[in-house]
């Protein structure tokens, strides 16, 4: 005993669609001033963290550099008796320089 009435209750109804806007279907159109504001902020946060992330590469580059140039134990263990530790001394010289020219040329 089932009528065109009880489908139509059980079923949801359907809300008729709305017009399409155009300014929404157009890619490119439609820039609003607070999507333009925030893509600043975020390129600005990301300005600010490459320069905190390079400031502490630099403080790193330059503590290796002190540390090994200050490791200085006396008889065998002194290593500037290695050669291996003078290239590890060039390299924590050229880390840091390079390390602190680019935070400065920013």
């Amino acid at each position: 005993m089932s009528n065109s009435h009880d489908t139509e209750a059980a079923s949801p109804a359907k809300a008729p669609k709305a017009p399409a806007d155009e300014e929404s279907t157009t890619p490119g159109v439609g820039f609003s001033v607070s999507s333009i504001t925030r893509r600043w902020k975020r390129e600005d946060l990301l300005k600010k963290g490459s320069l905190i992330a390079r400031g502490f590469a630099f403080f790193l580059s330059l503590l290796s550099f002190i540390i090994t140039a200050s490791n200085k134990h006396g008889d065998w263990e002194n290593f500037d008796n290695y050669e291996e530790y003078r290239y590890l001394l060039a390299i924590a010289i050229l880390s840091a320089l390079y390390t602190g020219y680019r935070r400065s040329g920013m």
